[in-house]
């Protein structure tokens, strides 16, 4: 089975994305379930939204890679979910990479997740999926 190339760039990336996040998702849930936020002094004003970037990101990535599994083989479905997901990230990060810092690591992420959204949508790839 030929895959065109902007669906193996876009399954690629997708995978990345998505064993990055689990990867440093649980990170950040081992770093949480060993105090280390009360240790830095985390405001109790950003106790939920921390609540669920630590625990939401490696879901997101367990997601992407699913996306990606899915979208090698061809699966609209799985298309989908990639495209969501980066959608998701791209809006999750947007407010860092607007803010008056431009925070580096946001901006390139959604570089990245746009990237990843470019070669998803590309005609190649789209025409590749099945039904």
């Amino acid at each position: 089975m030929n895959r065109p190339a902007t669906l193996i760039g876009a399954v690629v990336l997708n995978f990345l994305i998505g064993l990055l996040c689990i990867f440093f998702g649980l990170l950040f849930v081992w770093a949480f379930l060993n105090g280390v936020h009360e240790r830095v002094g985390l405001s109790p004003s950003f106790a939920i939204p921390a609540r669920i970037i630590i625990f939401g990101t490696p879901i997101y990535g367990a997601l992407a890679v699913v996306g990606a599994v899915g979208t090698w083989g061809r699966s609209r479905r799985g298309w989908w979910l990639c495209l969501g997901i980066n959608g998701l990230g791209i809006a999750a990060l947007a407010p860092w990479a607007s803010s008056f810092d431009r925070t580096v690591g946001a901006v390139v992420s959604i570089v990245i997740l746009g990237l990843a959204v470019l070669l998803l949508v590309a005609p190649r790839t789209r025409s590749a999926l099945r039904d």
